[in-house]
């Protein structure tokens, strides 16, 4: 009996030795213009840009920021809310 419950204080002990990590954050990209599209597209020109190749290193959850010339960082607790699915 006094064998378990030391177990159990020593499991309780390391579990807050772990500490709390940071909470994950999630971005969205979105347009400046936050109007219904079909009323901002009334009389304009729209202009399409394509086809968009994303590299490899760059096609992750978790957003990619250069840090030097030469390095990337990739955020643990910075995540696209919406990722595309290669189909």
């Amino acid at each position: 009996m006094l064998k378990t419950i030391l177990l159990l204080a020593l499991v309780a002990l390391l579990l807050q030795a772990c500490g709390a990590s940071q909470p994950t954050k999630y971005y969205l990209l979105t347009s400046e213009n936050t109007n219904d599209r079909s009323e901002s597209v009334k009389g304009d020109t729209v202009i399409g840009i394509g086809p968009v190749v994303i590299p490899e290193y760059l096609d992750c959850k978790q957003i990619v920021t250069r840090s030097k010339a030469n390095a990337l960082e990739v955020s643990t607790y910075h995540q696209w809310a919406e990722f595309w699915i290669k189909i």
